[in-house]
């Protein structure tokens, strides 16, 4: 299945404490790409991850960049987040990088497990090329990590140290190629986990929110949608977000008119 896994040690002034983080590398190339089923069963199984099974997965996409978030909302998006993910036994999921939403979402938790006593499971899913200093990474060894470091190249960022798993998917994307937005592995992760049998045959929901985004995040809530996977916009978030909701609201209010003049006229 990989031919690389271990686990990771965080520190520096990003992490807040020493924190340590399991994770995996697995194909991601066209015919060779390796199956979900059995990320998954690494993840669950005693011997391995140990993982407890989720009530449901939160999958978090959206901005990848340094994005202004209002301060209000940003609390509040946190604490809905912390909210809903400790209070339901839930996964969360995001893209695993040290920024934009993936950033915003590991603080959360983090404060969660910190001032709470919450742990919920935040697994990465990332594009192994974009790494920075992968190269560090080696077999079933303990690696140390700052991810407060820089890479001084595009389209490189560093690990999120509030994440407490990730799937690396070597995919063939390297650091000079031109950056991609959007890991198809991901969203087949989260398809893998609605049809996977958990026992007493539960099947586990997933729901994806979109915080502020791109043209990628366009296709995430594309395919989210195609699975039947509700989508949550955060509205006020900026970019792809504020664009879908207002569509949304636009679409609402004609119908909401087009129903009360039908109502008023058949009355």
């Amino acid at each position: 299945m990989t031919d690389l896994c271990g686990q990771i040690r965080f520190f520096g002034p990003s992490a807040r404490r020493l924190e340590t983080a399991q994770y995996i590398r697995v194909n991601g190339k066209g015919d060779r790409k390796t199956p979900c089923k059995p990320v998954l069963e690494k993840i669950l199984s005693e011997n391995d991850w140990n993982v407890p099974p989720p009530n449901i997965v939160i999958s978090v996409t959206g901005g990848a960049s340094q994005f202004r978030f209002d301060s209000q909302l940003k609390d509040a998006f946190g604490a809905g987040l912390v909210k809903m993910a400790s209070n339901s036994g839930a996964w969360v999921v995001t893209g695993g990088e040290h920024s934009g939403v993936m950033k915003l979402t590991g603080q959360a938790l983090a404060h969660c497990r910190s001032e709470e006593g919450h742990s919920v499971p935040c697994i990465g899913i990332c594009t192994w090329g974009r790494v920075h200093m992968k190269d560090t990474l080696t077999v079933d060894a303990e690696t140390l990590y700052d991810s407060s470091s820089k890479s001084g190249k595009k389209n490189i960022t560093p690990l999120d140290p509030n994440h407490s798993h990730f799937v690396f998917v070597d995919d063939g994307i390297e650091s000079d190629s031109p950056k991609r937005t959007h890991q198809p592995w991901h969203g087949e992760f989260n398809k893998a986990i609605q049809n996977y049998d958990f026992e007493h045959n539960i099947k586990v929901p997933v729901v994806t929110v979109l915080v502020n985004g791109g043209k990628g995040s366009l296709d995430t809530v594309r395919e989210s949608l195609e699975k039947r996977v509700p989508v949550v916009v955060v509205k006020g978030s900026g970019r792809c977000a504020d664009a879908l909701a207002f569509i949304m609201d636009s679409a609402i209010r004609y119908v909401s008119h087009i129903c009360s003049s039908t109502a008023y006229v058949l009355y």
